[in-house]
This record gives C-alpha cells, sequence and structure tokens, in this order.
C-alpha cells in the first residue's frame, strides 16, 4: 500500500488556470499540453481521441494499476474505444530491451495498426518507455502521456524524448517523437509517496537554478509546503512554462545551449543512477549532479561561494541528497560519465554564473569540463 503525501480536502481545484501549451518544433514535432483536473471524473476529454475500430494500449506499471488502472480503463470502454491494459513492474528496470520486446510482441500480437494508439499512465518510466513503443511500432503510431508523478508533470512527460536504457547506462536506445496530447492532473499527487514528491522537486530546482531566480526564491520561501497541492500545481504550471520556452526556441539560446539547460547536472546523475543499478531516483542522482556541476564552476571560478552554497542549501531544505554516497567511487561515476551522449573526449555542460543566469563561453554556453577538474569537484563534494 502506498503511503500517502497530500490530503484529498486540502485542495480545490478551481483555480487551476484554463491556459494550455504547445510544443512544436520545425521539424514537424507537435504535442499539446492540457491541463485537465480530475482527469478520472469525466469522459469529456476522450471525445475527440484515438479511433474506436483501433486496438489501442494502456500502459502503466503495478503501483499505478492497483490506484487508478480499473478507472482508466472503464472510462476508454464507457467511451466505445477498444483497450487493452499492459502493466509492467515499477521503477526505472523497466526501461530495458526485455521489457520493451514484451510489449512489442504482445502489441504487435492483439491486431495493432496505424490507427492505435499507445497511452503512457504513469510516472517518468512509463512515459519513456511507452513513446519510445509508440515511435518504434509500425514506425510510428498514435501517442498519448497521462502522467501521474511529479517528476513526470514537471518534467519527464514534457518533451519529445522516448527512450530505454541500454547495459552501459541511461536513455542510451531512443528516439525523437510527440505525443499528441500530454494531460496533466495533479490530483495524481493525492496518492503519490514523500520520496517521490521530493523526487520530482529536482528537476523543478533545476528549472529554478538555471532560468528563473523568482522561482527559486518562491522554492526558497515555501519548502515546508510539499504537501500542500496548490504550491506543487503552481511550481508544476511554472516549470512547464520555462521548458516549452527552451523546447520552442529561446531566442536567446542556440538549439543547443537550450538543450544543455535542460541537461544541467544530468551527465553525473545518469551515471550515479546506472552505477547505483537505479537505487537511486532520477532527482535523487540529479540533485548530486547539480551540486558537482556547483563545485565545478566554482573551480573554473564562474561562480563564487554563495552561488555554490546554494545549490547544496536549496537541495538540503528538500531533504534530497547533495553528496556521492559512499559506495559509490569517483572512478566508477569518471568511467561511466564517459557514455552520456554529449561527452566528446570531455563532459560537456553549462555552468551557472548566478541565480538564473548561466555563463557564457564566447559564443556558447557549453563548456568542456577537464576530467582534472570533474574528479576534483568529486573529492570536494565528499567534504561538504
Amino acid at each position: 500500500m502506498l503511503k500517502k503525501c497530500i490530503k484529498k480536502e486540502e485542495f480545490s481545484f478551481s483555480n487551476v488556470r484554463k491556459k494550455n501549451f504547445i510544443l512544436e518544433k520545425a521539424n514537424g514535432l507537435k504535442s499539446e499540453i492540457i491541463f485537465y483536473p480530475n482527469i478520472l471524473r469525466n469522459t469529456d476529454w476522450l471525445k475527440n481521441l484515438p479511433e474506436k475500430n483501433s486496438p489501442h494500449f494502456i500502459i502503466s506499471d503495478k503501483n499505478v494499476d492497483s490506484l487508478y488502472g480499473k478507472s482508466l480503463e472503464s472510462l476508454f470502454r464507457q467511451e466505445g474505444y477498444i483497450v487493452k491494459k499492459l502493466i509492467v513492474p515499477p521503477g526505472d528496470k523497466s526501461k530495458s530491451f526485455k521489457i520493451y520486446k514484451y510489449l512489442a510482441d504482445t502489441i504487435i500480437s492483439s491486431g495493432v495498426n496505424k490507427n492505435s494508439y499507445v497511452i503512457g499512465f504513469g510516472g517518468g518510466v512509463i512515459n519513456n518507455i511507452s513513446g519510445f513503443l509508440a515511435s518504434t511500432i509500425y514506425r510510428g503510431i498514435g501517442l498519448i502521456h497521462i502522467p501521474t508523478t511529479l517528476l513526470a508533470q514537471a518534467d519527464a512527460a514534457i518533451d519529445f524524448k522516448q527512450a530505454i536504457n541500454s547495459s552501459f547506462g541511461k536513455n542510451h536506445l531512443g528516439s525523437y517523437y510527440a505525443a499528441s496530447k500530454i494531460f496533466i492532473d495533479p490530483s495524481f499527487l493525492q496518492t503519490l509517496p514523500g520520496r517521490q514528491i521530493k523526487n520530482g522537486l529536482a528537476e523543478v530546482i533545476k528549472h529554478a537554478l538555471t532560468q528563473d531566480k523568482k522561482l527559486l526564491r518562491f522554492l526558497s520561501k515555501n519548502t515546508k509546503q510539499i504537501s500542500d497541492l496548490n504550491f506543487l500545481y503552481q511550481i508544476i504550471y511554472r516549470t512547464i512554462s520555462l521548458k516549452v520556452h527552451l523546447l520552442n526556441g529561446d531566442r536567446d539560446f542556440k538549439s543547443a545551449d537550450a538543450e544543455m539547460i535542460m541537461q544541467y547536472g544530468h551527465p553525473i546523475a545518469h551515471a550515479l543512477e546506472h552505477i547505483s543499478r537505479y537505487r537511486l531516483l532520477h532527482g535523487e542522482a540529479l540533485s548530486i549532479g547539480m551540486c558537482i556541476m556547483a563545485e565545478i564552476s566554482h573551480l573554473l571560478g564562474i561562480c563564487d561561494d554563495s552561488m555554490r552554497n546554494l545549490h547544496y542549501q536549496i537541495i538540503r531544505n528538500y531533504d534530497l541528497p547533495t553528496c556521492v554516497p559512499k559506495r559509490i567511487a569517483d572512478k566508477n561515476i569518471v568511467n561511466s560519465v564517459k557514455y552520456d551522449k554529449h561527452f566528446i573526449q570531455k563532459v560537456h555542460s553549462i555552468l551557472i554564473e548566478n541565480p538564473g543566469i548561466i555563463a557564457q563561453n564566447k559564443k556558447s554556453y557549453i563548456f568542456e569540463i577537464p576530467t582534472r577538474i570533474l574528479k576534483e569537484a568529486l573529492i570536494l563534494n565528499r567534504t561538504r
């Protein structure tokens, strides 16, 4: 039984904004992000969705299915849709080729066609594997995301990146593919364990540190509000708006720079996740990764003590880890980070100069991080 973090009576959705977002790239990728409170209580949102004469496939994990699976399946069937529900174990280990093959074989053998949809119903893992399935079956079928965790609603589902893991690291097998619709319903967070709420907050903190000092101040003033759904709704909405701005082409950044802003702290984070065999959640690994990037920035003279310390402070305020676990050796991190897609002889990353302001490196915002600096930052991180 999942431990509830948020009481249902604490929140009224009367204040949910009606504005939706559009993700759109020049190459034709396009997704509509729709804020839809209490999505399981009505069927209006299903009126103009997939064709009713084709089979559709709900992908979820055991935890989400035990809470909401029957309700979502019933809504589809109530509207006359043909749906099949496929359930996988929770956690990053399900982003594997073995699970992908099981899902793909089951879907193909069930009579899928070009008008079928994959409906990803769960957290970031489910979003990723559902997107990769949809992009590869028949070279692309329909995709809808219904994210149910803070990490997924604020970040993981808000993208065109779909992926599974390889034996060497995270997100090595993937594609760029658009979900036609992404439905955001914060009411799902009412059954999310506290650890998962904190896990999602790491991505929010990342966007605040790199893009928005106002959001950073808001987070600093509301560290005791993580059980308040009004607070969570506000940070989801703001984080999505920041990410959409980058994905749709921020005028101040080249596309490569914008990509690296979203990847701040991720090269280290992905290495830590893989080395820990995914015992570290993504947000926990990211929190450590951002602190190491702050150490690197400080070593290179880009930020001062206060900016480096701010990383540790804001992350600790939300009870997230800041230092590499003792059981993980520095040499393993240095080796694993070489499998990051942005690694070209060295780690490449943006670096933060001041709250919400990234440092500029000549005509770009991307810095090459010498291996000796990475090693020194890892040593310093363990002393904090």
